[in-house]
């Protein structure tokens, strides 16, 4: 897999007696489509034939 570089934002949120900062993933949903599509190509040059592989999530 590549080096990916991960551009985040930062918030000072003021509501309370004491801010706080919180990060934010700029661009989230579309890098990591494209780190999920890089990692299926990786694992289908790895395994090739062997199985059929498929992107998704689970949840239990």
């Amino acid at each position: 897999m590549t080096e990916q570089q991960i551009t985040l934002r930062i918030s000072e949120i003021t509501r309370g007696a004491v801010p706080v900062l919180k990060l934010r993933w700029v661009g989230e949903g579309a890098q990591r489509e494209a780190i999920g599509q890089e990692f299926n190509s990786v694992l289908e040059d790895k395994i090739g034939s062997s199985a059929k592989l498929a992107l998704g999530s689970f949840s239990a």
